[in-house]
């Protein structure tokens, strides 16, 4: 035989291989959540509402509104808004071509050391919101700690599943006194994450009759000190200092782990077949105790990868993947550089920007300025010192 047929028979040899390989990941590797669904796969389901967690101090469940209520003043945790779907204005895109309206941004008054803001939008495609977030103050203007939870599961599971996870951590904030010191309070939003993966799961299966509903979860905490977050899943949190990205956390993903193994190209991520798959979230139809927490709090040394040390003028910001999968890293930056100084425009031009790139999903972002003891009325923005890119 010629060298020609030898040719093409190793050709499709290794097509079939890549093939194989792809069938294999999709099979083998959903020790995971299931992939996000396509816009539009799914009927949306009116989810029920939880019941809420009486304050110790009030009997009721302050801070929990509905949208025409106004906020409670009362208990140990005063927040600005509601963890539900009365977070922020969700804005239905329009039937005709007309350019969509600015989201309605939620504004963070006090502490007196931060600026915060943050927004969502149900964006150009998708029928329903499935994100869900929350941002306020706890223990008195302490601390301020904000969540960002990007449901998934079809026919309403993942807005179900969403609205859980955020009324988990929130209702424990709202129960619990701020403790000393950055351990204990790490302990608190982890047991919020643990105590959220659970209700997923027993509301899914004891009351629905279905386990694939899962979300996302990413949660910060500053504080006058500095800061500490924690993540499950691909919504994300980006630290920046003078414009420059510090820090972002990793994806919890297929596409993720392959690129980390070397067997994908960073630049092949976006568009690869398991881009939407994770390999940890709440919920999700996995076994208990399988959802994967990053980063752990590390209890040998003095290393601390949960911690954020900030600087006068650092902005963290919590998204979404309807803005980290729409919007490019470069041009993200050049939004942070251009409006970081002011988080509610920030806000705003982050998700009109992924409303702009197709606004193929539900966005959400928070964006904190922490100012320290600067003086507020002075624009502080150092330099990047360092520059540490773990995704």
């Amino acid at each position: 035989m010629d060298k020609s047929f030898w040719k093409k028979l190793g050709k499709l040899a290794l097509n079939l291989a890549v093939a194989l390989g792809t069938a294999l990941a999709m099979v083998l590797l959903p020790t995971c959540c299931q992939a996000r669904e396509e816009p539009g796969d799914e009927p949306q389901m009116e989810p029920a509402k939880l019941p809420t967690k009486a304050d110790p101090e009030e009997g009721d469940a302050s801070g929990v509104r509905e949208a025409e209520e106004a906020p409670a003043e009362t208990g140990e945790t005063q927040f600005k808004d509601a963890p539900n779907e009365a977070a922020t204005a969700e804005l239905q895109a329009a039937p005709d071509p007309t350019p969509p309206a600015p989201p309605q941004t939620i504004e963070l008054g006090d502490p007196p050391w931060l600026e915060a803001a943050a927004a969502t939008h149900v964006g150009l495609v998708r029928p329903a919101n499935e994100d869900r977030f929350f941002l306020g103050t706890w223990g008195s203007q302490e601390a301020a700690v904000a969540g960002v939870f990007d449901g998934m599961g079809g026919h309403g599971g993942g807005d179900l599943a969403a609205q859980i996870a955020c009324q988990s951590v929130f209702h424990l904030l709202q129960g619990t006194a701020l403790p000393d010191g950055d351990p204990a309070r790490y302990e608190v939003l982890l047991r919020g994450l643990y105590e959220g993966d659970g209700a997923i799961r027993w509301r899914g299966k004891m009351e629905l009759g279905r386990d694939n509903m899962g979300t996302t979860a990413v949660l910060t905490l500053l504080t006058p000190d500095g800061g500490l977050h924690l993540h499950c899943g691909d919504s994300r949190l980006y630290h920046y200092r003078g414009g420059e990205l510090l820090f972002k956390t990793r994806d919890q993903t297929v596409v993720q782990m392959l690129v980390d193994n070397g067997q994908l190209l960073p630049e092949e991520a976006a568009s690869h077949p398991l881009r939407a798959r994770l390999t940890s979230c709440l919920g999700g139809g996995t076994s208990p105790g399988s959802m994967v927490v990053e980063p752990a709090w590390n209890r040998e040394g003095a290393e601390q990868p949960a911690r954020l040390t900030l600087q006068p003028g650092d902005l963290v910001l919590l998204c979404s993947d309807g803005l980290s999968g729409e919007v490019p890293p470069e041009a993200l930056d050049h939004l942070v550089q251009a409006h970081g100084r002011h988080p509610a425009t920030l806000v705003r031009e982050c998700i009109q920007a992924a409303l702009a790139s197709g606004g193929h999903d539900n966005v959400t972002v928070v964006a904190m300025r922490w100012l320290g003891e600067a003086d507020q009325g002075e624009p502080v923005d150092p330099p990047a010192t360092k520059e540490v890119d773990q995704g």
